[in-house]
């Protein structure tokens, strides 16, 4: 019951991590998508990683992330901020 995926669901990015913690994003909240390796403590179980800001309220969020086909998913969720 231990997992943590990233999904992109209609206008959401949703993250869920371990059994309890989930994050769930407005598409159109996303500032930026980029690469990183940043060793910080997240919700991503390898170091190939992507780092996503978001606005929330009046604070820009980081959160970083480590799908498994990381390039895929980016692109996807590229696109899906365009709309």
């Amino acid at each position: 019951v231990f997992n943590t995926y990233y999904l992109i669901k209609d206008d959401f990015l949703i993250v869920k991590s371990f059994a309890f913690v989930k994050t769930k994003v407005p598409i159109k909240d996303i500032i930026s998508v980029e690469e990183t390796n940043d060793p910080s403590s997240a919700p991503a179980i390898s170091m190939n990683r992507l780092k996503i800001d978001y606005k929330q309220d009046e604070y820009q969020i980081v959160l970083i992330i480590s799908p498994k086909e990381k390039q895929k998913f980016m692109s996807e969720l590229k696109k899906k901020m365009k709309e």
